[in-house]
C-alpha cells in the first residue's frame, strides 16, 4: 500500500502598492506588536510568491500558522490580520468598568 502526501496549493496573495507600504511600515515600527510584525511578515512573503513551507522556514514558525494568516489575508484583505473577536465572558476591567 502506496502512501500519498497531498500537495495542494497556497492561496495566492496578491497586494498593490499602499497596502504593502502599511506592511513595511508595521513590520519597520519598533512600536508595533510582535504579532502584527509576524502576519505582515507573513503577507509580505507570500505576496513575493513564496511558498508556505519556505516562509515558514525563514521566519521559524509552522506552516498551519503561515497557511492560516495568508488565507485570512487572502480572503478579507487587511482587516484578516487584525485578532478575530473571542467568545465568552467580556473583560471586566478597563474604561468604564466600576473595580
Amino acid at each position: 500500500m502506496r502512501s500519498e502526501r497531498w500537495a495542494g496549493t497556497a492561496v495566492a496573495v496578491s497586494i498593490d502598492r499602499q497596502v504593502r507600504e502599511r506592511l513595511v511600515k508595521t513590520v519597520a515600527s519598533a512600536k508595533s506588536e510582535v504579532r502584527a510584525v509576524l502576519r505582515a511578515k507573513i503577507v509580505l512573503a507570500a505576496a513575493d510568491g513564496l511558498a508556505n513551507g519556505a516562509i515558514a522556514r525563514e521566519l521559524e514558525i509552522s506552516v498551519n500558522t503561515v497557511r492560516k494568516w495568508r488565507g485570512r489575508f487572502a480572503a478579507l484583505g487587511p482587516e484578516g490580520l487584525r485578532d478575530a473577536e473571542r467568545p465568552g465572558r467580556p473583560k471586566a476591567y478597563g474604561p468604564g468598568r466600576a473595580w
